[in-house]
């Protein structure tokens, strides 16, 4: 499978006014292949890996990016365009069964203590007449 990546740019987009016309995309046997093929050789890469480790970047961008041009290469052999709804909801599988809890869950920020908001916001205010006050001296 490997050889196989290698023949093809990395990046091969498609472009559908090159494309051949005859060409049609077989779903089924897109579907069959990036499970069979891509899904379960991405399986066991990280069954080789920490469960903990798994919203890692360093530790999964490589096999992630195997994924991505497996599936693409696969894509393209069955005469589909990449991506299409298929290939987004095979990664939606893989995103769902490995990264569902990789999100940062972010501490909410408590609001400042009223009296610190007036005070600052007083001494703001106060600046102005002050200001009007030395420009209408100044002038």
């Amino acid at each position: 499978m490997f050889v196989i990546l290698f023949c093809f740019p990395a990046e091969h987009f498609q472009d559908q006014n090159n494309e051949i016309l005859y060409k049609q995309c077989h779903r089924g046997e897109l579907i069959q292949f990036s499970h069979q093929y891509c899904g379960e050789h991405f399986h066991a890469e990280m069954h080789d890996i920490h469960k903990d480790d798994w919203c890692v970047l360093k530790h999964i961008i490589r096999i992630y990016n195997n994924l991505t041009l497996c599936v693409e290469l696969v894509t393209e052999l069955t005469g589909c365009y990449f991506p299409n709804p298929d290939v987004q909801d095979f990664f939606l599988y893989i995103h769902s069964t490995y990264f569902q809890n990789c999100t940062k869950k972010e501490e909410l920020l408590k609001d400042a203590p009223t009296s610190l908001v007036v005070a600052l916001t007083i001494i703001e205010v106060s600046f102005i007449p002050v200001l009007v006050c030395l420009v209408l001296w100044k002038s």
